[in-house]
Parts: C-alpha cells; sequence; structure tokens
C-alpha cells in the first residue's frame, strides 16, 4: 500500500466491541453481525433476510454497483487499500488462493493481533447465521 506506518487502533475490533456492546444494552434484540465470508457465499439471501429483518424492501439492484476504477478512490493515497474492489461490480466467491508462506511479523505487530484477536472471537460467536434472520 505504501504505508510503512502500523497504529494498532486502527484494526478497530476493540472499538467495534465497544459498540456492539452499547447497542445491545439500548436495543430489544443483539445487533445483526454479518461475517463477509458468509455474505460472499450467499449475498442474495443475505441480504434479502437482512431487508426483511430491518423492514427495507430487497431490491436485486442491492447486489451490483458500477466499477469505480476511476473514481476519486483509486487515484488519492488510499488506492492501496482498495484495489482489490475498485474493479468489482457485484459482489463474488473469493477464489481459492494458494497458500503464501508465512512471514515474520514484528513483535509489536505480532502483540496487536494477540490483543486483537479476543475481540474477533467474540464478533465469530456472535455473529449472524442465515437462519436468524431469515423468515420463517
Amino acid at each position: 500500500t505504501g504505508w510503512d506506518s502500523f497504529d494498532e487502533h486502527e484494526i478497530g475490533f476493540k472499538e467495534l466491541w465497544s459498540l456492539y456492546e452499547l447497542i445491545q444494552t439500548i436495543e430489544d434484540e443483539p445487533p445483526i453481525v454479518i461475517d463477509a465470508d458468509d455474505l460472499l457465499q450467499q449475498p442474495e439471501d443475505y441480504f434479502k433476510a437482512y431487508c426483511s429483518r430491518i423492514g427495507l424492501p430487497y431490491e436485486p439492484s442491492m447486489l451490483k454497483w458500477d466499477a469505480a476504477r476511476d473514481s476519486i478512490a483509486a487515484k488519492d493515497e488510499w488506492a492501496g487499500w482498495f484495489e482489490g474492489v475498485l474493479g468489482t461490480t457485484s459482489f463474488v466467491k473469493p477464489l481459492a488462493r494458494k497458500r503464501q508462506p508465512s512471514i515474520d511479523l514484528p513483535d509489536y505487530v505480532m502483540l496487536s493481533i494477540e490483543r486483537n484477536l479476543p475481540y474477533y472471537h467474540n464478533f465469530l460467536a456472535v455473529k449472524t447465521r442465515l437462519e436468524d434472520i431469515a423468515e420463517d
């Protein structure tokens, strides 16, 4: 990406978990947490169920968009973060990737991963499954 700095707070799992807990205290139902891997496997089903759950009409056009390769985002300093999605026009299942060799990460990055993993696992434990939001 061209970035050579690392800020653990930009990972955001701790902050997202705090937001999740706050929403739980003020809402009658737990917040909907959709795992991106699940969404990519069944985008239409998840969108239909989510829209139904929140009272929004589902439209097939929600699953398609124009490629943004020529957008401002593609030209600014953040382009390296978004280059994988700028040419997309819909949700697609990820291609099977060849396992990359492991790399040695600096100790401060490994420590950050250790500190954020519990929040990630919290989200996996409460993620919303399709059958939890689909109409009966």
